[in-house]
């Protein structure tokens, strides 16, 4: 009863506030929770020690600032704050901690997106993904926990895929573009990469992205798509420029790129003349269709993109 509840819960109380206010009042009610939900962040913080856990306390010095979730100790004239994201990427690093006269290790931030901003800038950004895993792997045999843990999931879209995929069917064809979204969007040192937008076409589906080179004004627009021909093919098109894909394609020996789990790279218009094309080896296209984990494939997935660009950020390198 209490499950179905909470999910009829989820298809009316949506938005970041909304969640927030569930979160201090289960943080108020249940101690269990606010055990968890607290530790999650903060695991030096004595729960038994919590004064109050309250919902949008402005700051004293007049910033103008009312931070999601407020936390006061009994021995401690500094607070704990929690800053609640929902898809709202308007960020207030820097603005709190002056407003709340904090470190940012007093700072929690949690979102339902990799917010790579806030991981640059040195916070220790979650995710609620990363809270529905942890309340996971640390059964409860509350009910009210367990019916939060399903309205988190529906309420920020959280997708569990367990089976591998068959990629021959549509019905694996969400979890194809939501696994290459997660791995397009990670956090890397060595290049920038930024969601763009989802393309489907008669013969194919693509995730596509912008790739940006550190320390370099050009940049390139990419396809990673899965396409339906005779068999299934996982390719990684690079929409780049003249000198780039002269330079990859005249690389005869592969001597720069290197690859070993993409096939030797080739020139084929799809946007522009210059597109550059790298499709996964057969070998490991045998690998991913015939695995039984989807964990696998995954990893196969995320090193075929992992090999694409490293190679690719070599030739402006040069």
């Amino acid at each position: 009863m209490v499950k179905k509840f909470f999910e009829q819960l989820s298809g009316y109380y949506n938005n970041e506030n909304d969640l927030s206010n569930i979160v201090v009042a289960l943080c108020n009610t249940n101690y269990e929770f606010k055990e968890k939900f607290i530790s999650f962040f903060f695991p030096n913080i004595d729960i038994r020690n919590i004064e109050s856990i309250l919902r949008e306390v402005p700051d004293k010095n007049n910033f103008g600032s009312r931070v999601d979730i407020y936390i006061t100790l009994n021995d401690d004239k500094k607070p704990y704050i929690i800053e609640v994201k929902i898809s709202d990427k308007n960020h207030h690093f820097g603005q709190y901690e002056e407003a709340y006269q904090i470190d940012k290790d007093r700072f929690g931030y949690i979102t339902n997106y990799n917010c790579v901003e806030g991981k640059k800038l040195g916070y220790d950004v979650r995710t609620w993904e990363d809270f529905y895993d942890y309340l996971n792997q640390n059964k409860s045999e509350d009910e009210l926990i367990n019916a939060f843990a399903l309205y988190l999931k529906n309420v920020c879209g959280i997708i569990k895929y367990t089976k591998p995929m068959n990629i021959s069917g549509l019905d694996s064809i969400p979890c194809f573009v939501n696994t290459v979204k997660k791995i397009i969007s990670k956090e890397r040192n060595w290049v920038k990469t930024s969601f763009y937008r989802e393309y489907a076409y008669k013969d194919g589906i693509h995730e596509g992205f912008n790739i940006n080179y550190p320390n370099k004004r050009d940049s390139g627009f990419a396809l990673y798509g899965l396409w339906f021909y005779e068999k299934p093919v996982i390719s990684i098109c690079i929409n780049s420029r003249p000198w780039l894909s002269e330079r990859i394609i005249n690389d005869k020996e592969n001597t720069i790129l290197n690859t070993n789990i993409s096939k030797k790279p080739y020139k084929e218009h799809f946007w522009e003349k210059d597109d550059v094309w790298f499709e996964m080896s057969d070998e490991k296209m045998h690998d991913f269709i015939k695995t039984d984990s989807y964990e696998k494939q995954q990893i196969i997935l995320e090193e075929f993109f992992e090999e694409v660009v490293r190679s690719i950020k070599k030739y402006f390198d040069q």
